[in-house]
Order: structure tokens, then sequence, then C-alpha cells
């Protein structure tokens, strides 16, 4: 926690020796994804979670250098430079940023709360936002839908939920390919597929299952 604390120092230290004329980023909104996961190959559960950002810069959007996620109760932050972040602009927008997942231990729950975001570019400038996780559901992991194999090969979804999605990831990033409802029998495809389906603001995801 405290290498976080002191790089985040030296980016405001640096900012002072720069010119005042240069912008300061711009933090307009964030969206935080958290997705249940079930690994079937693995037969484990994991948490991860996914911000996305909207970000302007007036000195354009190569000019933002570093972004920090804190969340101070739970003693966790996560520092993302450009190698750790991609920006969907075809999917979700030219001010959007996708930050790279942070992927819990097996067995380990994302922790809830508030976190800060704090986004800074090459000048040192920033801006700051927050986000607030509340708790999951209780035994959210029975919620997560699956693919089961039949004798035949083929593969039979498993869900409480009636409106389910297939899809396949393409750079982590989910790319439906079909909804799908409990029982509907599924052929197989080329790629590895995901099943998900989302409530109350969370997604509950199962894969890969291989073709």
């Amino acid at each position: 926690m405290c290498n976080i604390w002191r790089k985040i120092l030296l980016f405001v230290v640096a900012g002072i020796f720069l010119s005042c004329n240069i912008a300061a980023p711009r933090l307009h909104s964030t969206l935080p994804l958290v997705r249940h996961v079930f690994n079937p190959n693995m037969q484990t559960y994991y948490d991860e979670l996914s911000i996305f950002l909207m970000v302007t810069d007036k000195d354009g959007k190569l000019d933002i250098s570093d972004i920090f996620v804190i969340n101070k109760d739970a003693q966790l932050s996560w520092h993302f430079d450009k190698g750790n972040w991609i920006l969907p602009e075809k999917e979700y927008g030219g001010d959007s940023i996708l930050l790279a997942r942070v992927i819990m231990p097996v067995d380990t729950e994302i922790p809830t709360g508030t976190y800060q975001i704090v986004v800074y570019d090459k000048a040192g400038k920033q801006d700051k936002g927050r986000f607030y996780l509340f708790p999951p559901e209780k035994g959210y992991r029975d919620l997560i839908p699956s693919l089961t194999q039949n004798v035949a090969g083929k593969l039979t979804v498993n869900s409480k939920f009636r409106l389910n999605y297939l899809f396949i990831l393409e750079e982590h990033i989910p790319i439906l390919q079909a909804s799908v409802t409990p029982g509907q029998i599924i052929s197989k495809t080329q790629q590895p597929l995901y099943l998900g389906t989302r409530y109350k603001n969370r997604f509950y995801f199962s894969g890969p299952y291989y073709p």
C-alpha cells in the first residue's frame, strides 16, 4: 500500500514543475462490473472486477498515463498503466477505457465498500472519482448458470434464470453469440464457450466449455 502512495506523490510533485496551461484529465463516469465465475475444468470459483471509465483529456487520450484503484477499508490498491488497459472504442465509444481485470484468488470475494479512482496524465495532473460495491446475494454461487454435456456430446443449459447468454471472449471482452434458456441444447463451436447471466447488477459466469 505504501508503494502506491509513493507513486501518487511522485505524480503530484512532477506536476508542480510543469506548465499550468496543460489540461487535466476529466473522469466523467465509472462502471464497475463484478463477475462471479465458475471454472468447470478446475471446479473452482473466483471473482473478477472489470472497470469501464469515461475519460477525456484536451491534450488527447494518449496523454493519460496512470490510473489507480484504491479500497482503503480493505487495504487494497491497484496501479494500471497503459499496458494494463484497452480502448474499446468500437464497442463502447471513443472516451472509454477498460482496465485490465482484477482477478481475486480462488474462493476469495471482491471486497465491498467504497473504491476511489485516480486518473493521472503525463504532467501529473489528476482527476478523481468513486464507486461503491454492495455485498453479493447470499448463496450467490448457486446462481451461476452452467452447461452440462450428455452422452451424445451435446451441451445443455442449466440455469435458475429464464434468460442467459452464450459468449466467446476476445481480448477479455465478452462477445455475445446467442440468448439461451434453461434446458436448451447447444451445438458445439470452434471456440471455447462461456455462459452468463445478469442479476442485480452482477454477472454470473461459467466457462470455458471447450468444443
